[in-house]
């Protein structure tokens, strides 16, 4: 659905790549610890954002949801080719993290 979203406004999709989705799971499990650093590249642009979710609410609300919010819509928007969006069990409670990265090489 966020990709829809991005191609609608004429955006790069973006893909999921292994170490952006251990990224985003680690802003839940282990936020200190979460480190997108590597020297292979030079990280551009790097947005993401955690909350919790309940299990109900549908895709297409979560995104609607989200478009309302000042501090969620420039994450969706956001410049990248690389991106995640994970749903993380901590606790019992599940979380959903999503991250769009834009990376030089």
């Amino acid at each position: 659905m966020i990709n829809e979203l991005r191609q609608q406004c004429k955006l790069t999709p973006i893909k999921s790549q292994q170490g952006i989705d251990d990224y985003a799971t680690m802003l839940v499990t282990d936020y200190q610890s979460a480190d997108l650093n590597n020297d292979a590249y030079v990280i551009m642009s790097n947005m993401s954002f955690v909350e919790e979710f309940d299990g109900k609410t549908s895709a297409a609300e979560l995104i609607q949801k989200w478009m309302g919010e000042p501090n969620r819509r420039p994450v969706l928007f956001a410049p990248g080719k690389q991106g995640s969006v994970q749903f993380v069990d901590l606790d019992g409670q599940i979380y959903i993290s999503v991250v769009v990265v834009s990376f030089f090489h």
